[in-house]
């Protein structure tokens, strides 16, 4: 499910027929699961990023019976992984509520667990000006930061998660703003001594924002890591304040953010988000990543592009 499906308030389940109607007709990544003549499960995704990867945005079963749902998942995922590879897109990736009876169904369809988030909401960012550090530099993003980025990226992100979302520069690219639910918004990074401490990215449609906020973890090496995580936390707070100014206008802001994350969800706790449930990502790998040429007659096998 895509995040802002996850911030809405849940209906009750809709009859599958009604699902259908809804989704299939403006989906062409559609798999239908038919037993005795009935549909019993459906299945939806969007392309994301560079169209390298699939997210799967709908997983409906049609019975109450949570057994007989789970098989119908796995059929179903099982049918998006294989379309996945037959298209050579490099990876489907699913959110859903943790504790669901798809993960479990996943789980055995062949994708892997790769991260658990939390999902934070709120009416608004509740950031106001604050005297900064003079060490501190905000600025919008622009070209020639993705190195930097994706640095930042990989020391903030398991490695697990990555799997999902890329472990080379490459790949990451390639699915650079899978999660945004909108254009508008802004993308800033914050800066330390040149180095980049943290990110943030704001996206709106219509009524609803959304935010991501990326930050290096805390540092335990360093003649004066207490003195460089106080530039680090300076740096969100100047990060949100920007954040609260693009959302100003958005009658609920959304976050997802990974539970290892603890630096981010101190920060947004902090500035009138509140945590929600659990959601859970898993994905599947079905196309391996590209092998350097030039290391490949000595043995060393290295995933390129990154």
């Amino acid at each position: 499910m895509t995040v802002e499906l996850l911030a809405r308030p849940r209906p009750p389940r809709p009859p599958i027929v009604t699902a259908v109607q809804s989704w299939i007709g403006f989906r062409r990544l559609a798999w239908l699961e038919v037993e005795g003549g009935r549909i019993s499960g459906v299945a939806t995704a969007r392309s994301i990023g560079r169209r390298d990867a699939w997210e799967i945005d709908m997983l409906l079963g049609a019975r109450r019976a949570v057994p007989e749902d789970g098989a119908a998942f796995g059929r179903l995922l099982r049918r998006v992984a294989d379309a996945a590879s037959s298209e050579r897109v490099g990876h489907v990736i699913l959110r859903t509520p943790a504790g669901g009876v798809a993960v479990g169904a996943a789980l055995r369809a062949g994708f892997q667990h790769a991260s658990t988030e939390r999902l934070w909401t709120g009416p608004g960012v509740s950031a106001r000006p604050e005297p900064g550090v003079a060490a501190v530099v905000v600025r919008e993003l622009r070209a020639g930061d993705d190195g930097e980025l994706f640095r930042l990226y990989s020391a903030a992100t398991p490695v697990a998660a990555r799997r999902a979302f890329g472990l080379t520069l490459s790949e990451w690219r390639a699915l650079d703003g899978s999660r945004w639910t909108g254009r508008r918004g802004g993308r800033w990074v914050a800066e330390v001594g040149g180095r980049s401490v943290a990110a943030a990215r704001v996206s709106t449609r219509g009524a609803l924002g959304e935010l991501e906020l990326l930050v290096e973890p805390p540092s335990a090496e360093g003649p004066t890591p207490q003195a460089a995580d106080r530039g680090v936390r300076e740096g969100c707070r100047t990060l949100l304040q920007r954040a609260a100014e693009a959302t100003a206008r958005c009658a609920r802001v959304v976050s997802l953010v990974p539970r290892s994350a603890v630096v981010v969800e101190e920060l947004l706790g902090a500035h009138g988000l509140t945590p929600g449930g659990d959601v859970e990502l898993l994905a599947i790998r079905t196309r391996q990543p590209a092998v350097d040429p030039a290391r490949r007659g000595a043995g060393v096998v290295v995933a390129s592009g990154g």
